[in-house]
This record gives structure tokens, C-alpha cells and sequence, in this order.
């Protein structure tokens, strides 16, 4: 018979394991409710992003959902992290710091419609990287091969929908030419979700068949959504797989000619590739070049500046006005660029910080990262950065961050391996 005392030890061991199991578990479903449940499905039940509403129904219900996880752990759990774990996990509080001062100061200057996006976008973000950091690294990379596997999904869904003219999920936009938005709730968010993906499908630990596969679904499907600087960028993150791609056991003058003979291939293939992209009516978006009227819009944009008074660049303005002078001045509906809404709704000076805060944050997650993972974070802010997704309540962010932190060691351990 065994003492008690060792016993109740290994009781309490197995009680904490299956807590942390099952927090994981809500964790993943709260994770999968936010890709998910997005804003076109939501203001259909309440007023998510729609005008009126209370404040509670302007914060997703998997935010909540997270931030209880995040509290439960914390209280119930043993944390114990590597140097690396504890740096990102004081950039993160740092950053979720600078998000909730900013919040209350555009509160207290009557700008409290960011606050709705700060929470819904960036502070979740950072909740969600902080308990990817709780919970064993082979459990990260499980659930970031997840996330990569619903992208994935949500790019072949995209192609079917382009193939149907048919869309699967509710869309309340009207376009004069039809692009498949998948699993997301816009175009450009899943042009955006699948240039981003195509790295980190390279990082992962899957075959060569799957991860060849998944980047040609990703590619293609980001071409089908009409994104034209996410189809570039997707096009590149794909030569970037081929170039940084290592055999460990090939002699590296042997895997350079490899290589070469790779990308003479792709040259030589590139002239029947855009012949049949446009015979199936792929390329319709870029008959007119990237400096067309949508392309323009997102440079004109910047004239609000010349529109507005250096109080309101200074210290912020009321973003209904702003948007009044971009549509009576300009005949956008839409404020397409992040920087713009940054200015006028924390001031210019709270922007500066907020750049500043996230560039670090990122910067410091990234320290140590494999090449694949650095490529696949710089795609995310090329694309982000040239329309206003850094700037709404989407899950953009929450996957970057989550998406790095899954594959931070995984090129490592493949290397490892092999």
C-alpha cells in the first residue's frame, strides 16, 4: 500500500493535468468561436458593429470566453517559462498596458468608439499570446497547426465559392465584380489570412506533399479573392519557401542547383500559369494595374489631414466627423488605411505610442524565431498595412501573434529531426 502522502502528490498532479487540459480545450473553442462567429454572422443576433447597441454587445463573445480562461489559469495553474517565454510574455503585458491607457484616454476625449476594437482586436491578441505561453509548447504547435488547417480550409472554400459564384457565409457589401470571402468576412481578410498562412505552413511539421498542397490552395485562393497586394505577397512568401527550404543531408552545392533549377522551372511555367489564371478569369482584378480608383482611394485618403484642424491631429476627433469628410470630400464610405484612424482616434501623439508599443511587442516575439516564421510575420504586415484591417474588430492580430508563438522553435526541432 502506498503512503497517503504520495498518494494526494500524485492526485494533485493528475487533478492540474486534466485542469490545464480542459482550460486548453475551452481555450481552442473560444479560439475557433472568434474565426468563426465573425461580424457579418454576429449583427445579425446583436448590434456588433452595427450603430446602437449597449457596450457589452460591442466586445465578441469569445473575448469574454478567453479572458476567463486567461484569469482561470493564472489562479489555478503553475506557470513556469524559459527566457524567451518571459520576455514575450512582458512584451505582451506592456503592450495590453498601453492598449487599456489609450482606450481610457480616448474615452475621457469622447473618442470611446476605438475603445470596441482595442479590445476586440489587440487586448484578446494579447490575452490569447499569453496563455498559448501557459500551456506546453507541443500543445502551441497543435493549435497553431489548427488554425493553419481552418485557413486552409477557409482558402478552398474561397476557390469553390469563386468556382459557384456563390458565397457560403452572409456578405452585406455590394462589388461590382463577385470575390469569394471564404471563412472570413471579407475579401481582403482572406487574402490576408492566406498570404500569411503560406510561411507558416512551410514552419510546420507537415510532409512535403501537405505543405506543397496547402501553399498552392493558399496561393490560389488568394488570387480568387480579387487581394491584389496579398496575391503579390502571397506569390513572394512562395519563392521565399522555395529559396530558404533546406535539405540538411544534400551537399550544398547540390542544393543551390536544386534550387536553381527550381526557380528556372517556375520562370519558364510562369507565361502558361497567368494564361490559364486569366482564362478562368482569376486576374480580372488586376486588368486595371494596383493604381486603379480602389488603389487611389487608399492615397487619398491622406488628404483628411489637409481637412482638419491640428487640434484634431494632435489630440483626435470624433470618428463619425472624420468619416463624414472622407465621404462628402472624397465619396469613400470607408476609411481604408490604419494610420489615418490611428491619428484621429488616439491623437497623434497616442498613434506614435501605439506604433511604437506594437512594433516592440512583435520585435520581441520574433527574437530567435525560424526564417520561415519572420517571413510569414512581415507578409502579415505588408498586407495589413494597406487597408484599414489593423484598424477594425477582426481576428487578424490574435492570429499573428498566436501563429508565431505555435512555430517559434518548430524549423529548430524539424532540423533536429532531420
Amino acid at each position: 500500500m502506498r503512503p497517503m502522502t504520495a498518494y494526494s502528490s500524485t492526485a494533485r498532479r493528475f487533478d492540474r493535468s486534466f485542469l490545464l487540459w480542459g482550460l486548453f480545450a475551452l481555450f481552442w473553442l473560444f479560439v475557433f468561436l472568434r474565426f468563426g462567429l465573425n461580424a457579418n454572422i454576429l449583427d445579425k443576433i446583436i448590434n456588433y458593429s452595427n450603430e446602437g447597441g449597449s457596450i457589452v454587445e460591442k466586445i465578441h463573445p469569445s473575448t469574454y470566453g478567453i479572458v476567463i480562461i486567461l484569469t482561470a489559469t493564472l489562479l489555478s495553474t503553475r506557470i513556469e517559462l524559459d527566457t524567451w517565454e518571459l520576455s514575450a510574455l512582458r512584451g505582451l503585458i506592456a503592450f495590453a498596458s498601453i492598449i487599456c491607457a489609450i482606450a481610457v484616454f480616448t474615452v475621457l476625449l469622447g473618442h470611446g468608439g476605438s475603445a470596441g476594437y482595442l479590445v476586440d482586436s489587440y487586448l484578446v491578441a494579447c490575452a490569447s499570446g499569453a496563455l498559448m505561453l501557459f500551456f506546453p509548447v507541443a500543445w502551441r504547435e497543435w493549435l497553431g497547426t489548427t488554425v493553419l488547417l481552418y485557413i486552409v480550409a477557409g482558402a478552398f472554400v474561397g476557390l469553390c465559392e469563386f468556382a459557384l459564384r456563390v458565397r457560403l457565409l452572409p456578405y452585406p457589401f455590394e462589388e461590382h465584380s463577385f470575390r469569394p470571402t471564404g471563412l472570413s468576412e471579407h475579401p481582403l481578410e482572406l487574402g490576408l489570412f492566406n498570404a500569411t498562412a503560406i510561411n507558416f505552413v512551410a514552419a510546420s511539421r507537415w510532409s512535403a506533399t501537405a505543405k506543397t498542397a496547402a501553399i498552392v490552395i493558399l496561393l490560389v485562393g488568394t488570387i480568387a479573392a480579387g487581394a491584389r497586394v496579398a496575391t503579390i505577397v502571397a506569390a513572394l512568401s512562395t519563392l521565399s519557401v522555395i529559396g530558404l527550404h533546406e535539405w540538411p543531408s544534400t551537399p550544398p552545392d547540390t542544393r543551390l542547383r536544386m534550387k536553381a533549377i527550381l526557380f528556372i522551372g517556375i520562370a519558364l511555367a510562369i507565361p502558361a500559369v497567368l494564361a490559364v489564371l486569366v482564362q478562368f478569369g482569376l486576374l480580372d482584378r488586376f486588368q486595371n494595374g494596383l493604381i486603379d480608383e480602389s488603389g487611389m482611394a487608399r492615397v487619398n485618403i491622406y488628404g483628411l489631414f489637409g481637412l482638419t484642424s491640428w487640434s484634431e491631429i494632435l489630440f483626435g476627433a470624433d470618428i463619425s466627423h472624420i468619416r463624414e469628410l472622407a465621404l462628402q470630400h472624397f465619396d469613400l464610405q470607408f476609411i481604408e488605411s490604419a494610420i489615418v484612424m490611428f491619428v484621429f482616434q488616439f491623437g497623434l501623439l497616442g498613434a506614435l505610442i501605439f506604433v511604437l508599443f506594437m512594433t516592440r511587442t512583435f520585435l520581441t516575439l520574433l527574437k530567435g524565431a525560424g526564417r520561415h516564421v519572420f517571413m510569414g510575420a512581415a507578409a502579415f504586415f505588408v498586407v495589413a498595412a494597406g487597408n484599414n484591417s489593423l484598424s477594425t474588430k477582426t481576428p487578424i492580430v490574435m492570429m499573428i501573434i498566436m501563429l508565431i508563438i505555435a512555430f517559434h522553435s518548430a524549423e529548430e526541432h524539424i532540423q533536429q529531426r532531420q
